[in-house]
């Protein structure tokens, strides 16, 4: 997957917002992914949902989630979430189902797909540090990234 620098920095923007539990900030980022040029727009979603789908395999050594994992993981991300992001386990379940299983798309209103989106990554990068080692969840990140990039694809 070639990953544009472009697109993820722009995304890395709310992810940041995210990681931090900025509501304000994460808002602003997402704002400004959706007042973004159209073409580079539709790359920043694509490679977030990528990141979230190798830290979501990572986590679980290899092997996709299954609907009941996926459905604990979303109660856990409300329960954690709860004082800053306005997102419901129904949503959580559906990314994480749609990061799991290529043929699920996640179904919620399409403006809520980014947050939802940002804050489940946010949270599978906090797990996948603590079960890889990686000292951050940027560092994480950083090696998803770089494994994308090497990896064959569209």
């Amino acid at each position: 997957m070639q990953i544009d620098a472009v697109a993820e920095d722009l995304g890395r923007q709310a992810l940041r917002a995210a990681i931090a539990r900025d509501q304000a900030g994460l808002q602003e980022a997402l704002e400004a992914i959706a007042e973004a040029d159209p073409a580079l727009r539709e790359r920043v979603l694509p490679i977030y949902c990528a990141i979230g789908k190798q830290a979501l395999i990572s986590i679980y050594g290899g092997a996709r989630a299954s609907q009941e994992q996926n459905l604990e993981m979303a109660r856990q991300i409300r329960r954690k979430e709860a004082s800053w992001a306005a997102v419901e386990v129904r949503e959580l379940w559906e990314m994480l189902e749609g990061l799991s299983l290529d043929e699920h798309v996640p179904q919620m209103a399409v403006e809520r797909l980014p947050i939802t989106l940002f804050v489940v990554v946010r949270n599978l990068l906090a797990c996948c540090t603590e079960t890889s080692g990686y000292a951050t969840s940027y560092d994480c990140l950083v090696a998803i990234v770089s494994d994308l990039d090497q990896q064959p694809g569209p």
